[in-house]
Formats: C-alpha cells, sequence, structure tokens
C-alpha cells in the first residue's frame, strides 16, 4: 500500500507541477509578447512558479504530518506484577528487575 501510494503520488505530483509550470508559462507569453528573449524569461518564470507551488504543496504535506501523526511513545517500565504475569504465562525475561526497578535491556 506505501509502495503504491509512493508512485501514484509521485505521478500525480509530477503531472500537476508540470501543468503549473506550462500555465505559468502561457501566462508569461502572452503578458509579455515584445520582450527579448521570451522563451527563457517565461521559462524561468514557469520554473519559480512550479517550485513556489511545489514548496507550497510539501509545507501543507509536513504541516498536516505534525498534526495527523502521533508522537513518540512513552517508555514503559518494568514492574513486578507484569513480570509475574509474564513467568506465569512462559514469556521471562531474566533482564526484567525484580524490584520493578525499569530493565537496563528492556527493548
Amino acid at each position: 500500500m506505501v509502495n503504491t501510494s509512493q508512485q501514484v503520488g509521485g505521478s500525480v505530483g509530477t503531472s500537476l507541477l508540470s501543468t503549473i509550470f506550462a500555465s505559468a508559462v502561457a501566462s508569461y507569453t502572452v503578458g509579455h509578447l515584445h520582450t527579448a528573449s521570451l522563451a527563457n524569461a517565461a521559462a524561468v518564470h514557469g520554473y519559480t512558479t512550479a517550485f513556489w507551488w511545489g514548496v507550497r504543496i510539501f509545507a501543507l504535506g509536513f504541516i498536516l504530518a505534525i498534526v495527523i501523526l502521533p508522537g513518540p511513545a512513552k517508555p514503559r517500565v518494568a514492574t513486578v506484577k507484569a513480570a509475574l504475569a509474564r513467568h506465569a504465562i512462559g514469556n521471562c525475561h531474566h533482564a526484567d528487575a525484580a524490584d520493578g526497578a525499569p530493565a537496563s535491556a528492556w527493548r
């Protein structure tokens, strides 16, 4: 699913930015018909416009990622009760401290 989303997002993003570039070039060309080196100036204007739209899209995605994704997980502390429960079901880790202190090798 992640791979497919990346592939579709990449192709849609490329086509969107290419469309923005072409639109910016066309609008610049219409507005500056009697300018020397029109093709170069229009291309620079198109690239600049598409770049800034890309920056805005990236910033929006970054803000959404910060808002939507969860923060860092809180560390779990090994307690005597949890160690005894794991021992009772046969999942005993000998690195757990018996006094309830966090284990040094806790994963």
